[in-house]
C-alpha cells in the first residue's frame, strides 16, 4: 500500500490516529529505556 502525504486539510482516521500515536509512544519509550541506562551508569546503579 503506498503513501501519501497529508496535507493540512486532509482528515486523519481512528486507524492513522492510532498507528501515530503508538509509533510516538514507542520512540519515546525507547529513548527513555536509554536515557535510564546512561543515569544507571552515572550513578553508579548496578539493579540489572
Amino acid at each position: 500500500m503506498g503513501r501519501r502525504k497529508r496535507g493540512k486539510s486532509d482528515t486523519i482516521d481512528v486507524e492513522d490516529a492510532h498507528r501515530i500515536t503508538l509509533k510516538s509512544l514507542a520512540q519515546r519509550y525507547l529513548e527513555l529505556h536509554v536515557e535510564i541506562g546512561e543515569l544507571d551508569i552515572m550513578i553508579g546503579c548496578h539493579c540489572y
